[in-house]
């Protein structure tokens, strides 16, 4: 191991970069093979989609989307 007074002496304080740098590749390139979504997210959406379907054939406003009238939303936000 050299002395840190000899001329040939360059110390390590980069070793921690060069560590911290391969860490952090590897991780976003496992990160980068995980999916977006789990597999659950799009039975889910289905599951919705299929339930929004089934309502708008019933003639039955989806949730979310009902419709007022000026006077019934007066009549919401003027109550006391």
């Amino acid at each position: 191991m050299a002395d840190p007074d000899e001329d040939t002496f360059i110390g390590a304080w980069w070793l921690a970069f060069l560590i911290w740098g391969v860490v952090s590749i590897v991780g976003g390139a496992l990160m980068a093979m995980c999916p977006r979504h789990l597999p659950f997210y799009y039975e889910q959406q289905e599951k919705l989609e299929r339930e929004a379907q089934a309502q708008a054939s019933a003639g039955k406003p989806v949730k979310g989307e009902e419709k007022k009238t000026f006077g019934q939303v007066v009549k919401g936000t003027s109550r006391r």
